[in-house]
């Protein structure tokens, strides 16, 4: 059974490609022993009060990327890879989502030129996963070219609204 998603990407190229990246965000967690513990290698690690170029990091930020790929097959594999780890870490998630952030992104280069630009269905028991681990979704569709226009959506749990309230 599918639990995961569909994904349709009308040009099969680099250009067109998903990517998806997991971001967690604590704000006095060393987040260094994320990448051992999920089996993903950061493409950023900053800890809080690290000073990169003009940003100074108000939180301990680790990203990885979990999946990349320019077909449909490509993209399931990279949501069944998530649901899997959401499965495995939950009570890891759950911890760090206690205090801190954890956030899916489903990045698309798209062209408005296309007509369709982003189709994305999500599955019941797919969405159902990243909530048990307090795991809010972002889907950005990212344009090729400076004249078009991005597409950005953002779902967060119950408990990442709450503490961006209190912030």
């Amino acid at each position: 059974m599918i639990v995961y998603a569909q994904y349709r990407n009308t040009v099969s190229s680099k250009k067109n490609g998903v990517w998806l990246d997991l971001t967690i965000r604590h704000p006095n967690r060393d987040l260094t022993s994320i990448a051992k513990a999920v089996g993903i290698k950061p493409w950023l690690i900053a800890k809080k009060g690290e000073v990169t170029g003009p940003i100074k990091w108000k939180h301990s930020v680790w990203t990885g990327l979990v999946a990349e790929g320019t077909t449909a097959r490509a993209y399931e594999r990279g949501l069944q890879k998530v649901y899997d780890l959401t499965l495995k870490h939950s009570s890891l998630f759950n911890e760090i989502a206690a205090d801190g952030e954890i956030e899916l992104t489903i990045n698309q280069n798209v062209a408005s030129d296309d007509g369709l630009v982003l189709r994305l269905s999500v599955y019941p028991e797919f969405l159902a996963a990243l909530s048990a681990s307090q795991i809010a979704l972002r889907i950005c569709g990212w344009s090729r070219t400076k004249k078009d226009a991005s597409v950005g959506i953002r779902l967060k749990t119950k408990s990442a609204r709450r503490a961006q309230a209190s912030k």
